[in-house]
């Protein structure tokens, strides 16, 4: 039999595209290679010229893949934009030119079924095998942790080489079945051996990705091979096989709790891989045996046609009944992470992974994804949305802050964008391979490539992962097979015209696909360097892919990334209205301009960037008053105490969440607020047993994993801290009492506090939209108890001045100066106002409880409220003109990946000053260490000032109300008169 390089090239495709992650869509569209991967292999197998038949011969043309891609190109664009149809068009163009060169190729006509058929089981046999090389990669990095990195976490879901769990999965089923497959119909008893020793692995690697949409489709998958396989008794004498042993591997992976909880430690782990690295050696040995000795005491035994339908009856029964036990009790993991709001659980994002709590079959919250796409139809329900603007529908209809790209249905998604035209030429197109399984069912390992393809595209109804290569490439490879199967043996060639016309109409499209892949490659580079940091290089790979696809809206948002980052707004500002003119549909440049920008153009850009939007987080931020948190909290466990002894007892806090702070002042920066609450404790009376220069133990108030970063390591005490479950405890020394990732259990010491800094800082941390932001510890449904506050803030002043730029000034303390001039009062008392006003109020809240601190009342000093209102009021008949939330202190405000730099015009006002630290204060003892809040009632990100012309001229009454964590409130007033007719 001749060998042809196209057969070798589909033979290496799989292994060549597994190892690298491509789930995302930014580059080069890879989920949609499926044409491309169809028609080549199906073309470059032997014997691959066209059929006789024209259903077989018309699909894997190049011309019918155009046609699909013309389809997903040429649909309505609506708020898909422009550049990033000519992205996906250019992927089609380089799949295309790739791809015609195989089909046009002219091949012998002659050959064998005996050799076509041989060919089928090289190709299956190649997508097996690699499969199994993924799957045992897969498995190694997990029972030999110390010869691969895994990713930090609360615990790991088996998702490398491929980066997706449920894609690994479902290689790992398609491989199971393939194995199945070889093991029943294989030629020699090796064969079917090593087969047998396979699916063990196969089945194992399944299990640790917790999968259930892989156990599903696996189940299903063989459902059908045993309805298609006319030798039904042999596969089930090969499933009795390995089956059971595949179960004891299970069984005993479940055991390992410290690969399958977050509790465990690393070395505790490393030790459970290597034993189950050794019981799986055993067990493939096993599967493999068994297999063998289950065919050689069958071989002798025949069952009539009843007891035949009885046992494939009873063997469906039992499949079908354990699958559904298999996918309700191995799929589940471990709960971890704050409850998301909505009913989303998991995704591709991290914005969905942080909320699963226990897997039900709830299908993973895909059910709010699958309705929004249905609506998306019926809005469109003629054409479609257009091609690739799922994403788009879904932000600006979402219930939840979840942001996801897919649907996660193949199908659905198709529908809503392409409309009922394109989801037919799609299942009729993927409908093919069924077909043809029908007419070569008899050939033997028909039945094993049909449950493959089978599985693989069940899955596709329900993931995402479709558009990964190595998950396509295996199922349709599968596919491919049963279309070779198929193949009549009559067979006729191109005409040589009509090959050479073809072939140069794709060499003149292979430039055009040159240039894309050029231009998204230097755009990824961009957003690597971006990640690392490194401004000037991705502005320049941003630059290269502006010259490459000049058409692209996120090359001048990359661009515009790294200007501001480098501190050119002006030049950031302008590339961000060049990537709005490209595609004004794009939400992310207005996003961008909207930080950059101030006044009218600012409004415009939030005004846009909430209606593509509207639950983008920076967007709400911008809407809702500053500080303000719309999601709920939730534990894993329901310990409450403090990180200081007594645990059970209530200590004093000194410095809230967002109390202003210097920040890097000093070195030129910017203030910064305070992310955490500071719990004193007594420095000059330390803990017996304290070590030397170390004063208070420290306890978790919530059970997890300790994470210790190397850095801290070996850095000076107060740069220590320890991160366990959601809440970070600052300057704390955990040498010799924890290591990094071990096990804490809530109210578990985890080190001292450093002497001198009178106090432990608690942070707390919940992932929101995708990023780890700060919120306030003090919060309904806290860690902290018990906690008592019956003491209310205190309203000292409401002041009204003229705008003035104010400035953060280094000194001892962060502070505001005075700035601009007071409006004068009239006779009555009333204020008397016009134009723009800047009105300030100083407010604080007494600090709770003493504690100790009664014995220093120099470091006595108040907090700032949790939650302030202003109400404006007219006073001719107490109807209130205007109402909002001034302040809240629930989550921390600005960008939420880092220490964020005070904003002008936010909520601090001149004259607010930060409570001096404890060590400072003692030694330095200055007259005052108290803090003082002024906030600014009318600040918002979108202005800083009272417009009072936009208010009728007359009697105000403005009535400010003031909370605390507790809820207690106070309430203030202040009487306005406005007259802007007279001062004009």
């Amino acid at each position: 039999m001749r060998h042809h390089a196209g057969s070798k090239l589909c033979r290496r495709l799989p292994l060549s595209c597994s190892f690298s992650r491509s789930s995302s869509r930014s580059v080069a569209e890879p989920g949609r290679l499926w044409p491309w991967v169809w028609s080549r292999c199906s073309s470059s197998i032997p014997g691959g010229s066209c059929s006789s038949e024209r259903w077989l011969r018309s699909f894997p043309s190049p011309r019918s893949r155009f046609g699909w891609h013309l389809v997903r190109t040429r649909s309505r664009p609506q708020s898909d934009a422009p550049p990033r149809l000519l992205t996906r068009g250019t992927s089609s163009l380089w799949q295309l030119s790739c791809s015609a060169p195989q089909r046009l190729w002219p091949r012998s006509p002659s050959g064998s079924r005996h050799s076509e058929s041989l060919s089928i089981v090289e190709l299956l046999a190649a997508v097996c095998g690699a499969a199994m090389l993924i799957s045992a990669f897969a498995l190694a990095s997990l029972f030999l942790p110390e010869h691969f990195q895994l990713p930090v976490g609360p615990f790991y879901r088996l998702s490398e080489p491929l980066g997706y769990p449920n894609a690994l999965a479902l290689v790992a089923a398609i491989g199971a079945l393939l194995a199945v497959a070889f093991a029943t119909h294989a030629a020699s008893r090796g064969k079917q051996a090593l087969s047998a020793a396979s699916f063990v692995v196969f089945i194992l690697t399944i299990f640790f990705t917790f999968s259930r949409g892989a156990w599903a489709s696996l189940a299903l998958g063989v459902v059908a091979m045993l309805v298609l396989d006319s030798r039904r008794l042999v596969l089930l004498r090969t499933l009795a096989a390995v089956v059971p042993v595949s179960s004891v591997a299970v069984w005993l992976a479940s055991r390992a709790h410290a690969l399958t909880t977050p509790v465990g430690r690393p070395s505790e782990a490393a030790h459970q891989g290597h034993l189950l690295a050794l019981a799986t050696v055993l067990l493939c040995a096993t599967a493999a045996l068994a297999t063998i000795a289950v065919r050689l005491a069958t071989q002798r035994i025949s069952l009539g046609r009843r007891a035949s339908v009885a046992a494939v009856t009873t063997a469906l029964l039992v499949l079908v009944g354990g699958s559904v036990a298999a996918v309700g009790h191995f799929s589940s993991r471990p709960r971890f992470g704050h409850v998301h709001h909505g009913p989303i659980g998991s995704s591709r994002h991290s914005a969905l992974t942080q909320a699963n709590t226990s897997l039900t079959l709830s299908l993973s919250g895909r059910v709010p994804l699958w309705r929004q796409a249905w609506r998306d139809w019926k809005t469109h329900w003629m054409l479609g949305s257009g091609a690739g603007t799922f994403e788009q529908y879904w932000l600006e209809h979402r219930p939840n802050s979840a942001s996801v790209r897919d649907a996660h249905s193949l199908y659905l998604e198709t529908l809503a964008e392409v409309g009922p035209v394109g989801l037919a030429l799609l299942v009729t197109a993927l409908s093919l391979p069924l077909v043809a399984a029908t007419k070569a069912r008899l050939q033997p390992f028909v039945p094993g490539a049909f449950a493959a393809y089978f599985a693989y595209l069940i899955h596709a109804g329900g993931e995402w992962d479709w558009e990964m290569p190595a998950v396509t490439l295996m199922g349709l490879l599968c596919g491919a097979g049963l279309l070779l199967a198929a193949r009549p043996a009559e067979r006729r060639l191109l005409p040589r015209r009509g090959r050479a016309a073809a072939l140069v109409v794709t060499l003149a499209l292979v430039p055009v696909a040159f240039v894309g892949l050029i231009g998204n490659g230097a755009l990824a580079a961009s957003e690597r360097a971006a990640d690392s940091q490194r401004w000037r290089q991705s502005a320049s790979e941003a630059r290269r892919a502006i010259h490459w696809m000049p058409w692209s809206s996120e090359a001048w948002r990359r661009l515009a990334l790294a200007q501001s980052m480098e501190g050119q707004l002006e030049a950031a500002r302008s590339s961000l209205r060049k990537a709005i003119a490209k595609s004004p549909e794009e939400w992310r440049p207005w996003v961008g301009l909207m930080r950059l920008s101030t006044g009218r153009a600012q409004r415009r850009a939030l005004r846009e960037a909430a209606q593509l939007n509207p639950r983008d987080p920076e967007v709400v931020q911008f809407l809702l008053a500053p500080g303000s948190l719309t999601q709920r909290w939730s534990y894993d466990d329901s310990w409450t105490g403090w990180p200081v002894a007594p645990v059970h007892r209530q200590h004093p806090i000194r410095s809230s969440f967002l109390d202003p702070r210097p920040g890097t002042l000093r070195t030129g920066g910017t203030a910064a607020y305070h992310f955490g609450i500071d719990i004193s404790v007594r420095d000059d009376q330390p803990e017996p047993g304290a070590p030397t220069g170390r004063t208070h133990r420290v306890y978790a108030i919530e059970g997890g994993i300790a994470y210790l970063p190397a850095r801290r390591a070996s850095s000076p005490c107060e740069d220590r801290r320890v991160a366990i479950g959601h809440f970070q405890y600052w300057h704390v020394d955990p040498t010799g009492v924890v290591t990094n990732k071990d096990s804490i259990r809530p109210g578990q010491m985890i080190g001292w506090t450093c002497k001198g800094l009178w106090h432990v800082h608690l942070s707390e941390s919940m992932e929101l939209y995708g990023l780890r932001v700060y919120v306030n510890p003090l919060h309904p449904g806290m860690k902290l108890g018990p906690y008592v506050d019956r003491k209310p803030p205190r309203i000292h002043a409401i002041k009204f001045y003229r705008p003035a730029m104010p400035a953060w000034t280094a000194g001892a303390r962060a502070s505001f100066p005075q700035a601009g001039k007071q409006f004068p009062d009239a006779s009555t008392g009333r204020a008397l106002l016009s134009g723009r006003v800047d009105v300030r109020a100083w407010i604080d809240d007494p600090a709770p409880y003493l504690g100790w601190l009664t014995h220093a009342p120099a470091l006595v000093s108040p907090n700032h409220p949790d939650r302030i209102e202003l109400q404006v009021i007219r006073e001719s008949d107490g109807r209130p003109v205007l109402a909002r939330t001034v302040f809240r202190a629930a989550a921390f405000l600005g960008d939420s990946r880092a220490t964020q730099a005070v904003p002008i015009g936010y909520h601090y006002a001149p004259g607010t000053k930060q409570a001096i630290p404890a060590g400072p204060c003692l030694k330095a003892q200055p007259r005052d260490c108290r803090g003082v809040y002024w906030f600014r009632l009318f600040a918002r990100p979108t202005g800083t000032y009272w417009d009072t012309t936009t208010t009728a001229d007359g009697d105000y009454r403005l009535r400010v109300r003031a909370w605390d964590a507790a809820g207690n409130f106070a309430s203030a007033a202040a009487r306005v008169t406005i007259r802007n007719t007279s001062s004009g």
